[in-house]
């Protein structure tokens, strides 16, 4: 298990004292964006450029996409892992590569399942979706093809009522997405019981063969009581 004080590795690790629970919170980090930038790299190639702006120009437009200063979203944050050991393997520049072929394949199925980015943290994604569903889509799909195969990924989602401004999401069901995200220890996916319920409500035909496991009783570190989160198993036989 992850230790709880971490949210994300990568380029810059995110200590849980830097997300404050609260209409006001926000992620505090020397890496973090509100809006994907593109770098000489990015740029040099067509298709990551391309996906890279309608990122930048969709996250632009985050209040007017959710429709109000306050909407229910699923949140997802997605990361690399063991990302630190990979870039030692690797060195700078060929992890700098790798990177840009994950951004460009999160960027491109944040867009084809009609999600915003919100922002990069280190080698981590954060985004949302109008529901749940399209949000385990992404995850699955960024999943099964990370856009490069040395990079496994791990995802946590929620679901839940959060304030939304020009470029950027704030709220306790943030840090509680970022809290399930926390508990993850290798590549898997796990959703909070919120997010589970609306899944079954959708009944997307799609996430039929999916089985969950349920993991009760967890604690979570600035909410007080135990929660259920669930994480996502291997397809049920057809």
């Amino acid at each position: 298990m992850r230790n709880e004080g971490v949210i994300v590795t990568g380029g810059g690790t995110i200590h849980a004292t830097n997300l404050a629970v609260g209409s006001g919170a926000r992620i505090v980090d020397r890496h973090v964006t509100s809006a994907p930038t593109m770098s000489h790299e990015i740029a040099a190639d067509p298709e990551i450029a391309e996906a890279a702006a309608y990122a930048t120009s969709q996250t632009a437009n985050l209040q007017e996409w959710a429709g109000a200063d306050r909407a229910t979203l699923a949140i997802v944050f997605t990361d690399v892992v063991n990302s630190t050991a990979l870039g030692q393997q690797l060195r700078d520049e060929a992890f700098r590569q790798v990177r840009l072929a994950h951004f460009a394949r999160s960027r491109q199925l944040i867009a084809q399942f009609r999600g915003l980015e919100i922002k990069t943290i280190g080698d981590s994604f954060m985004a949302v979706f109008k529901s749940a569903d399209p949000a385990l889509d992404y995850a699955m799909a960024l999943q099964a093809d990370s856009g490069d195969p040395l990079i496994s990924i791990r995802a946590g989602i929620h679901v839940g009522s959060i304030d939304v401004e020009a470029a950027d999401v704030f709220g306790g069901e943030v840090n509680f997405a970022a809290r399930v995200i926390g508990k993850i220890a290798g590549a898997e996916i796990w959703i909070s019981d919120r997010a589970r319920k609306d899944l079954e409500v959708a009944g997307v035909r799609g996430h039929a063969g999916l089985a969950w496991q349920r993991h009760e009783g967890i604690a979570l570190k600035g909410f007080e009581g135990e929660f259920v989160l669930w994480s996502l198993q291997q397809e049920k036989s057809r």
